[in-house]
């Protein structure tokens, strides 16, 4: 993560045109599917690059591999003519191994040293630039005062985009100053691909944010139908993508992850950008809100073979720890509704699942174990036992072939004692 440290600044009134600014939004207010497409339609294709497979992990590829020679490229055994591999067992010669749009793990990575790729195309991660709007905002190493909150706000979206495969760069608290303001856009708009700032969305006399994008730029949108977030903005300056998130914990990392994060995905080529939608049942009632979709804190886990969703508590967007523990994002409909524990909703899932019994696979498992006598184990290697020492080496052979025992072992085996060791 990249700190880009601005010039230290002091909070004075902004005395120009941006300070006359209306107590109502004058922006209508569009829908979350409206702005996801409003966000594409400004996008630009995602950037292509030249990297070393070792720094590859996490990366989108953006070619497809093909192999250029067999492996083995010779005929060869462990031992004693066993476990023979013929050319090309493994990988054939021209086989397709790595499609464009593949995410690189230990697996790809594998692959690509297995057939000596050492450079290989992938999708540029974005240059995110991130800062906080507020004269009240403190950095989390200073002493508190009053009247004076720390800034949890950047490092929170430092991490996601972090988390989202972009590359980071920290900018300095704003302060609430039409020329500081200027300076700090201008200066993240010279430094990154996208620009993420939050706080000074409102429309109170020291939010400068939305007036200040639309003097440099074009605000595609103002408002969004969706609790929390309903301010969020988005504009286009000189060619960059800008984000305006309030100024609340929750709101902004709520519409990152509804609105920036798949951008970011999407940029990096990543062919499935928006996280899994679930169904869920509800644990507990669940009110809805009438003009905008409300996406609940919620934690999803498997009970008794379905999906189950319950909330992590208050949902106020100051309180951040509605979201510490939360792996969903329950979608409330634009509905004056209230759902009733057993009705189903759908739930964007930001984490991994979690289970409160045991699945059924492992259950019927354990079940047919419990079914096993007492020495039923110790007979089936004692009838394995006395079968193999019956018979000629070349049975043994083939026996520790089938079973998976080495042939040394196979050959030598002449106490039952020896089996459950194996």
């Amino acid at each position: 993560m990249e700190q880009v440290n601005g010039p230290t600044t002091t909070t004075t009134t902004a005395t120009s045109n941006l300070t006359s600014l209306p107590h109502e939004s004058p922006y209508p207010s569009v829908s979350v599917d409206e702005a996801r497409h409003l966000i594409l339609t400004q996008s630009s294709p995602p950037g292509i690059e030249v990297i070393g497979f070792t720094e590859a992990y996490g990366r989108v590829l953006a070619e497809t591999i093909y192999a250029d020679e067999p492996v083995p490229d010779s005929l060869t055994a462990t031992m004693d003519g066993c476990a023979l591999r013929t050319v090309g067992e493994d990988i054939a010669p021209g086989e397709c191994l790595l499609t464009v749009g593949t995410p690189l793990g230990a697996v790809e990575i594998g692959l690509l040293a297995t057939i000596g790729r050492t450079c290989i195309h992938v999708y540029r991660r974005p240059r995110v630039a991130v800062f906080s709007n507020g004269s009240e905002l403190v950095e989390p190493g200073m002493p508190r005062q009053p009247g004076r909150r720390r800034d949890s706000n950047r490092y929170a979206l430092l991490a996601a985009v972090h988390e989202a495969g972009g590359q980071a760069i920290s900018l300095d608290i704003v302060h609430d100053d039409e020329r500081v303001q200027r300076e700090a856009l201008v200066r993240a708009l010279s430094r990154a691909d996208i620009v993420v700032s939050s706080g000074g969305v409102s429309v109170g006399v020291r939010d400068l944010v939305r007036p200040l994008l639309a003097e440099h730029g074009t605000i595609h949108f103002g408002r969004v139908q969706m609790k929390p977030g309903q301010s969020t903005t988005f504009a286009t300056v000189h060619g960059r993508l800008v984000f305006g998130l309030p100024g609340k914990p929750v709101s902004a990392l709520v519409a990152f992850e509804v609105l920036v994060r798949p951008l970011l995905r999407q940029l990096q080529g990543d062919t499935a950008p928006g996280r899994p939608r679930v169904r869920v049942v509800l644990d507990e009632p669940f009110p809805s809100v009438p003009d905008r979709l409300s996406y609940h804190r919620a934690v999803v886990e498997w009970h008794n073979g379905r999906l189950t969703a319950r909330s992590t508590g208050p949902q106020t967007s100051s309180r951040l720890l509605s979201l510490r523990g939360a792996n969903a994002l329950l979608i409330g409909p634009a509905t004056d509704h209230v759902y009733a524990p057993g009705e189903e909703l759908d739930a964007l899932l930001i984490g991994t699942l979690q289970s409160t019994h045991p699945t059924t696979s492992s259950a019927k498992s354990q079940a047919a174990m419990e079914k096993i006598p007492a020495g039923g184990m110790d007979k089936q290697l004692h009838v394995s036992y006395t079968w193999v020492t019956q018979r000629k080496d070349s049975q043994r052979r083939l026996f520790g072939i089938v079973v998976g025992i080495p042939f040394p072992r196979a050959l030598n085996w002449k106490t039952p004692g020896q089996a459950s060791q194996w």
